[in-house]
């Protein structure tokens, strides 16, 4: 009998620590860490890199294929860090492979890195990702997509 009312106490802990683990411990520049790194192709590939940082940083270089060329910086809340965090953990994103990739030549690269409390994981994608990878390529996106970018210096 006793045991039998100490579970729900365990799966209750299990859930709040699990929570608590995707979420950043503290906000700091290196903490957490997020980015999105698109690479051309032989055609038209958008070419780009994004990148979120604890501190509210949202920092663009756009390189080729895509409306802002050069470098751009914005400001992200801490609501949306949290919110990717999630999407993080929802994804399982520690848990999965370091690539996908194939034989396949003329395929873009998307490289998406990942910094939260200490460990660090990046995952490149060039054929053939999990659909929850794909999702966070997305939602990095959809929501650079939302930020006010000012445009800070030319590419060299």
């Amino acid at each position: 009998m006793k045991t039998t009312a100490f579970v729900p106490v365990l799966i209750l802990a299990g859930i709040l620590l699990g929570s608590a683990a995707s979420q950043p411990s503290r906000f700091g520049s290196r903490n957490p860490v997020i980015s999105l790194d698109r690479s051309g192709c032989f055609g038209k590939c958008p070419t780009y890199t994004i990148t979120f940082t604890g501190d509210g940083k949202a920092v663009y270089k756009g390189v080729e294929n895509v409306e802002r060329i050069g470098y751009y910086t914005a400001t992200i809340s801490r609501e949306q860090l949290r919110f990717l965090c999630n999407e993080f953990a929802k994804a399982r994103f520690f848990s999965m492979k370091n690539i996908y990739d194939d034989k396949v030549t003329d395929i873009p690269t998307y490289t998406v890195k990942y910094r939260l409390n200490g460990r660090t994981k990046t995952v490149i994608d060039r054929y053939d990702p999990p659909k929850q990878l794909r999702a966070l390529e997305a939602t990095i996106d959809s929501l650079g997509n939302t930020l006010a970018w000012k445009k800070t210096s030319d590419l060299k």
